[in-house]
């Protein structure tokens, strides 16, 4: 759940942050990003892990095109996190349980073609 509201958070904030484009241009951006992962407990079907995640951070570029009201931009970023513990809470009999890692390093690289429909001048003011 922390995940999914986090993730919502951030893209709210991201929204803020629009290119400005002209119509029938290409453009170029980039971005920096904050990010709070928390603590993750993966379930598998022979061991249970909890990972504690420390603050992250990361950044992406972005190339789109602007048709008018529709712009399509493609971005590749890369995320990286250091991890507090590695912890086993669960190893099925196989004398792992208790064993702690005390750091490690997760790191993400993530690719996304977006679809923007821009709304700035849809609404007329004297209509209001």
């Amino acid at each position: 759940m922390k995940k999914i509201l986090m993730t919502i958070v951030s893209a709210c904030l991201l929204m803020g942050s629009v290119a400005h484009a002209e119509d029938e241009q290409w453009y170029v951006g980039a971005e920096g990003f904050l990010s709070l992962l928390g603590t993750e407990q993966s379930e598998g079907s022979v061991l249970n892990l909890q990972n504690e995640f420390k603050t992250g951070g990361g950044f992406a570029g972005i190339v789109g095109y602007d048709f008018g009201k529709i712009r399509l931009e493609g971005e590749i970023g890369k995320h990286f996190h250091t991890v507090g513990n590695y912890a086993i809470t669960n190893d099925a009999g196989l004398g792992l349980a208790g064993t702690n890692a005390t750091s490690g390093k997760s790191n993400l690289t993530h690719y996304m073609v977006n679809a923007v429909l821009d709304l700035e001048n849809t609404f007329n003011d004297s209509n209001i």
